[in-house]
């Protein structure tokens, strides 16, 4: 674990959090939303890797990865939308759409 950002509240429906965070260099990376109250795991995502405590499902496969060659994101697609695995939720998108609806674009 590197970095924690505590949230509260809640976001109603059609509303989009940004949560801001330098990434760490170095596979595998992952991230949680975790309700500290209760310790339990909301959701997760772990990518260029599989990080067991984060892994819903399926991991993502290596080719849906964020890059530092191409701009981009991996990004739920579509929104909202939570099946529990990973390689089914997650795409990478070369559409960054910080606060607004997910785009799915090839790299």
């Amino acid at each position: 674990e590197y970095l924690r950002r505590p949230l509260a509240g809640s976001l109603g429906p059609g509303e989009y959090l940004v949560v801001a965070a330098d990434a760490q260099n170095g596979a595998p990376d992952g991230v949680a939303l975790v309700d500290t109250a209760s310790g339990a795991t909301l959701d997760a995502l772990s990518y260029e890797g599989a990080i067991a405590a984060l892994v819903e499902g399926t991991p993502l496969p290596a080719e849906v990865a964020d890059s530092n060659t191409v701009t981009g994101s991996l990004a739920r697609i579509p929104d909202g939308g939570d099946t529990n695995d990973a390689a089914t939720d997650w795409r990478f998108t070369t559409t960054v759409t910080p606060g607004a609806a997910n785009v799915e674009t090839a790299p």
